[in-house]
């Protein structure tokens, strides 16, 4: 469903009837989709003081839920330090200002005139000639960087922006919560689970759906099926197959699920992808997202097909871990330009991490570049992408539950080892469900790799042809394939 659970802020009211617009205190209007998750509360003249859409969930046990915060609010000031603590995908407009989840989950995209969730709604209000932004799957940086778009009119908010909607005047929050002190590791495991638990147990409260894991053999889905065992939250399993799927990721997922009576399919890739569904995907996301999530949707694999369906992600963990250790200490464009083939050769790349990188250097973190450009981009430029994209199917509601600046702050406050080695999520297992360690995890007993026959290398090297050609251009490919760069 095109521009299904989007919002668009503008001086007019949008005229598709698939969204309803409510008059804001601005002179403007909000316009939402009605499958959109909102929560408002209106002035006596019956304009909007502000709107919560997409879900938020409190981690801290002694707070009242994200909306019974807004509606005792006095001063506007308080709310960064009010939403630190929140989990889920959501965004706020309160009074005459949006403010971003902890990782701009539910992105924000801008014009002069108009602010969205989806770069598409805005092109169409804009009257733009769709642009492709020539990205592949695995080859280079996979995704268009921030804060530029295919589109020199639209721009992307990154995570802890805040823009006004009158004059786009855009200010920086922390990106982080202010941290704790714990005295070691096992008690900041203790409060991770406790914000965690917590946090769960309001949204099994809340969500009016069911709950469903994506299960594989990994540490992510398995930290999270551990804090749901040990929260008691009833939820089912399944595992969505594709063409690069491991050993681990098949056997293991039904073995655990089984020990824990816990329901679960196995939801094969069968027959060929609906190539209307293909289409209905990329007009909705702009073509922005080039995932494997593109391929679930054409093949109809997503279990979400009549009931509300919460199917709880896993893709925020890799913020404390160094992902982008390719980068090296990330601060030039230089070292994005060695990294990745593709920034190498376009300048319109070049030029959208350029201004991110200033921008950074303007707005200084405790986080190391490294994991700044994993929050920034590849969670707030990439998963936001995918996260939108996701809001295609009617029936499914995409969530990321470690998507808090609290929990974040706990994960990061391990040391640098910890994180890296993934001891931090044993740590949390070991804690919350003990016994799911007892599997071992992918690459506890690595296989040597099966020699590669002489056909698949020629059939890998054509499709690398393939790939550059639609990326880049001839001159650029034939340097690729003469001198490797």
């Amino acid at each position: 469903m095109i521009n299904n659970k989007q919002f668009l802020i503008s001086d007019d009211p949008i005229t598709d009837n698939a969204f309803l617009s409510y008059p804001l205190c601005t002179d403007q209007y909000l316009s939402v989709h009605k499958n959109l998750n909102v929560q408002m509360e209106i002035t006596e003249n019956n304009k909007v003081k502000f709107a919560l859409m997409g879900f938020a969930f409190e981690c801290n046990p002694l707070k009242s839920s994200p909306f019974t915060q807004l509606k005792e609010v006095i001063d506007a000031s308080t709310i960064p330090e009010l939403t630190e603590s929140w989990s889920g995908r959501w965004i706020l407009l309160y009074q005459d200002t949006i403010y971003l989840d902890a990782c701009g989950l539910f992105g924000c995209y801008y014009t002069d005139s108009m602010l969205s969730s989806s770069i598409a709604l805005l092109t169409k209000q804009l009257h733009l000639t769709t642009k492709k932004p020539k990205m592949k799957k695995q080859f280079g940086l996979d995704f268009y960087p921030g804060p530029s778009t295919p589109y020199k009119e639209i721009s992307h908010l990154f995570p802890g922006q805040t823009i006004r909607v009158t004059d786009h005047l855009i200010q920086q929050l922390p990106l982080l919560s202010a941290r704790a002190t714990y005295e070691n590791d096992e008690t900041r495991t203790e409060a991770f689970i406790r914000f965690f638990s917590t946090m769960l147990k309001n949204f099994a409260t809340e969500y009016d759906g069911e709950i469903k894991l994506p299960l594989t053999g990994g540490y992510d889905s398995r930290t999270l099926m551990a804090l749901l065992e040990y929260s008691h939250i009833p939820y089912t399993t399944f595992t969505l197959e594709h063409s690069d799927i491991s050993e681990e990721d098949i056997s293991l997922p039904p073995r655990i699920a089984a020990d824990y009576n816990k329901k679960y399919d196995y939801i094969k890739r069968i027959g060929k992808p609906d190539k209307k569904k293909y289409q209905e995907y990329d007009l909705h996301c702009g073509y922005m997202v080039i995932d494997e999530d593109r391929n679930f949707y054409a093949y109809d694999q997503y279990p979400a097909h009549t009931k509300n369906t919460a199917v709880l992600r896993a893709g925020i963990w890799e913020c404390s871990r160094e992902y982008f250790r390719n980068i090296g200490d990330g601060t030039s464009l230089e070292d994005y330009k060695k990294a990745f083939v593709n920034i190498r050769h376009r300048t319109d790349l070049q030029d959208s991490l350029s201004k991110w990188i200033t921008y950074v250097k303007k707005n200084p973190s405790s986080i190391n570049w490294i994991n700044r450009f994993y929050i920034d981009q590849r969670v707030g430029n990439w998963l936001s992408n995918v996260e939108q994209s996701l809001a295609v199917i009617p029936n499914m509601d995409s969530l990321q539950l470690c998507n808090s600046k609290l929990l974040i702050s706990i994960l990061l406050d391990y040391d640098y080892d910890t994180r890296f080695s993934k001891e931090h999520q044993i740590m949390i297992i070991r804690k919350a469900c003990p016994s799911l360690l007892s599997y071992g995890f992918p690459g506890d007993n690595p296989k040597p790799a099966p020699p590669i026959s002489f056909a698949k290398k020629i059939t890998k090297k054509f499709k690398t042809l393939q790939i550059c050609l639609s990326c880049l251009g001839l001159r650029e490919t034939i340097q690729i394939l003469l001198h490797g760069e």
